[in-house]
């Protein structure tokens, strides 16, 4: 497919971290049937609950593949008030 979408909560996550991480292995190998745009959606309780995602460097990884990959990842923070991302 060329959208993936992936909808996780907490952590939930962990199992869609891997996901990305084979996904942007497989784009290095330049291997064929990758999706192009990812999007994922997580929701959390708390803020700090975020660095979970602290090794995944999404913009050098879309800087580097701008034409095999776009990755956009929003965070939704639920049990905190006053928080932007």
């Amino acid at each position: 497919y060329e959208n993936l979408v992936l909808v996780a909560g907490g952590i939930g996550i962990s199992p869609f971290i891997a996901v990305l991480k084979d996904i942007i292995h497989r784009a290095q190998e330049e291997k064929d049937c990758l999706p192009r745009k990812i999007l994922l959606v997580w929701s959390v309780k708390r803020s700090k609950e975020i660095s979970l995602l602290s090794d995944m460097n999404t913009t050098s990884i879309s800087a580097f593949f701008p034409k095999v990959l776009n990755i956009e990842i929003q965070a939704y923070v639920t049990q905190e008030s006053g928080i932007l991302l």
